[in-house]
């Protein structure tokens, strides 16, 4: 009888739910989604204010020269791109598999928590995301192209409107996900105050442009410049925030199953 028991002990049960089978199954590893996307993001934050500081260094006579011949003191992002081609080629490359897996995330993350109301939208997040990952490449890989181009110009609208638009519409589904939870909360609060930030860019920057274009002002061209940077840094931290929203998400292998996501 004793022994019968322990050979019964032995038997695995079948799980009678999902839930159940992603509790019975052991992960050999383990590797956090979050600091994933966390480390990740920070990196092409980093490394883009080190080539700004370094244009500031180096090359700050040169970057700060424009048609206009006027008092200008602040490297564009234009001219960021063009003295540091190389580095801004391995910024956007490195990051794409980065920034395609956001996609696929929140796409992911709409079919679990958001409105059934709101697929559309998510989809057009999508697309202006993934638009905006290839405005973004050809910047960089023509950034040595004259302003006037409009191989610079044509990529340049692109992730401006794609930007505006990716973050206008994940941040209106994130509104109606009605969500308690408190890295999700933190993660709602932050994207509105970027979309905040980076729409008043926006909305300014035409404006300066044109000032800068026809009666050259002096120092437009800085207030052009640093709406630029606004609007290039509250892109790159609200794609940061990503990692508030998959905090919770893991990416497990085992024997049974093989690698697959898990909320833990």
């Amino acid at each position: 009888m004793f022994i019968y028991v322990i050979m019964e002990a032995r038997v695995k049960l079948l799980p009678i739910s999902a839930k159940d089978l992603e509790s019975s199954v052991a992960s050999r590893c383990r590797i956090s989604v979050g600091l994933l996307l966390h480390f990740g993001c920070s990196f092409m934050i980093v490394l883009t204010i080190c080539t700004l500081l370094k244009t500031i260094i180096v090359d700050y006579e040169r970057s700060t020269i424009t048609h206009c011949q006027v008092l200008h003191i602040m490297p564009s992002a234009s001219a960021v791109i063009q003295f540091n081609q190389s580095s801004w080629k391995l910024l956007t490359w490195s990051h794409l598999p980065l920034r395609l897996l956001i996609a696929w995330l929140y796409w992911r993350y709409q079919q679990r928590v958001l409105s059934r109301h709101s697929g559309l939208l998510v989809h057009l997040f999508v697309l202006c995301f993934v638009l905006n990952i290839v405005s973004n490449i050809v910047i960089a890989e023509f950034g040595d192209e004259p302003g006037t181009n409009w191989i610079h110009v044509v990529p340049t609208l692109s992730s401006w409107i794609t930007s505006c638009c990716f973050m206008a519409t994940m941040f209106y589904c994130l509104t109606g996900s009605q969500n308690t939870e408190p890295h999700h909360r933190l993660s709602y609060l932050l994207k509105r105050k970027l979309l905040v930030f980076h729409l008043s860019a926006s909305v300014v920057i035409w404006p300066l442009y044109f000032l800068h274009i026809e009666f050259c002002v002096p120092l437009v061209y800085s207030l052009f410049a640093i709406c630029e940077h606004i609007l290039m840094f509250t892109n790159m931290a609200y794609v940061w925030t990503s990692n508030l929203d998959f905090h919770n998400l893991y990416i497990c292998h085992s024997k049974q199953n093989g690698f697959h996501f898990r909320i833990i």
